[in-house]
């Protein structure tokens, strides 16, 4: 075999080496110059940048935080799309089908409030900016490839703004570090027009004595209801008062900080004789209502109305509904302030709503 085509193996063995070579979360791109002008020993730098890029594709697989509903888990089993669900030290790996599965199925699981992560892939410009103790070099990426750790929240083929360590000899990027997608928070103004209503959410404050007063509450379909059945000791009570206020038949718990009463006591005059020596504070419970009817309860409400909503704005919006304390009619148009989290134009959360 002459010199020649030794010469020209070695090449292709190189190359398909650096290419199949993984990155992970910080890795080295081929650096071809330094192999053919063998200047290896180049001095590195460091130093950092942010730049646009596109992602390609995801790796096939999800990772959920170990505690994840069993349901879901259960149902993920069940999927097309899913082909294995494995727990380990990681989490629970979610292997997808293909990877075209990872964005779609990630967006499924925000919708049932599961958030997960997934490893994007990345196409570099041809050029970033990169800056090196305050001075700023143009470095040349080869146009290669990162990989990044992030929520699936945009599809393949969005460009995404990035940050990361880069290791650059001469005018070069052969190394990354540290590599993250930034979002992007901020407060946009968008004229909204409400297609209709879903839900009001009635909020109370029930008094400590009247915590038993409201009756059957599942009359009212959907609600949340936090009772309070303690006594809040400030300050604290010493041994002998606490062994004199346990022998009351209405206490179940008592310790120096705080009581537990009996969930059907709500008589305050009796409790005020028993405790007047000591000094104390009785917590309100907490009961919130979810309907489009007004419940018939004795107590003032605080209320928010959640809409579907058609918005003019070039923000992408995965699901545009909101809950605000505007109540408006249907098909009203309205000016709104809403705080957002985004990934370039895509909506990965809301904040504070508020009428401009």
């Amino acid at each position: 075999m002459d010199k020649k085509l030794i010469l020209q193996i070695a090449v292709v063995v190189v190359v398909i080496f650096f290419l199949l070579q993984p990155l992970g979360m910080g890795g080295r791109l081929p650096d071809f110059l330094s192999f053919f002008n063998n200047e290896n020993t180049a001095t590195q730098l460091t130093g950092l940048t942010v730049f646009n890029a596109t992602i390609r594709t995801y790796d096939p697989y999800l990772i959920l935080a170990s505690d994840t509903n069993q349901s879901i888990i259960n149902e993920l089993n069940t999927r097309a799309d899913v082909k294995s669900v494995v727990t380990d030290a990681q989490g629970i790996i979610v292997e997808t089908e293909t990877r075209d599965d990872v964005y779609p199925l990630a967006s499924y699981l925000r919708s049932k409030g599961v958030s997960s992560l997934s490893q994007a892939n990345l196409a570099l410009p041809q050029t970033i900016q990169v800056d090196v103790n305050g001075e700023q070099k143009e470095i040349f990426t080869s146009s290669g490839i990162i990989q990044v750790i992030s929520e699936a929240v945009v599809d393949a083929d969005t460009e995404v703004t990035v940050s990361m360590i880069a290791v650059i000899s001469g005018n070069q990027l052969v190394q990354y570090q540290s590599p993250s997608i930034l979002f992007q928070q901020t407060t946009i103004l968008v004229n909204a027009q409400v297609v209709d209503l879903n839900y009001k959410l009635y909020t109370y404050t029930i008094p400590w004595e009247s915590r038993n007063s409201l009756g059957n509450l599942s009359q009212y379909g959907e609600y949340t209801y936090n009772k309070k059945d303690s006594i809040i000791f400030n300050p604290p009570l010493d041994i002998n008062q606490i062994l004199i206020k346990k022998q009351f038949s209405y206490i179940d718990y008592i310790d120096a900080g705080s009581a537990q009463v009996a969930s059907d006591f709500d008589n305050i005059t009796q409790l005020e004789s028993n405790f007047q020596d000591v000094s104390y504070s009785l917590p309100s419970s907490q009961l919130t209502i979810k309907t489009n009817e007004t419940p018939n309860i004795s107590f003032n409400a605080t209320v928010s109305y959640n809409y579907n909503l058609l918005l003019e704005t070039d923000y992408e919006f995965e699901n545009p509904v909101i809950t605000t304390d505007l109540n408006e009619e249907q098909n009203a148009t309205v000016e709104l302030n809403i705080s957002i989290v985004a990934l370039g134009k895509k909506v990965v959360s809301i904040g504070k709503i508020s009428p401009s």
